[in-house]
């Protein structure tokens, strides 16, 4: 996966982005998520949708047969 860039944030929310995207599994995830005050927690799971939309846009599903399948069967 290509490094992604967020635009517009602050250096706080950069940092909490970067400390995101170094964490290697949703288990990692929560726990530092659940190690920080509320305010933080909100910014940090903001940057953590923000960074997922980022790298869904960089490398989008182009197959589609599977859903298709899925939605012909239910027609």
């Amino acid at each position: 996966m290509n490094m992604i860039q967020l635009e517009g944030l602050t250096p706080l929310q950069a940092e909490l982005a970067d400390r995101l995207w170094h964490l290697s599994t949703p288990e990692q995830v929560s726990e530092w998520l659940n190690t920080l005050p509320q305010n933080l927690r909100c910014q940090a799971v903001s940057l953590l949708y923000l960074i997922t939309v980022e790298c869904i846009d960089q490398d989008p599903i182009r197959d589609f047969s599977a859903a298709q399948a899925v939605i012909r069967s239910v027609q």
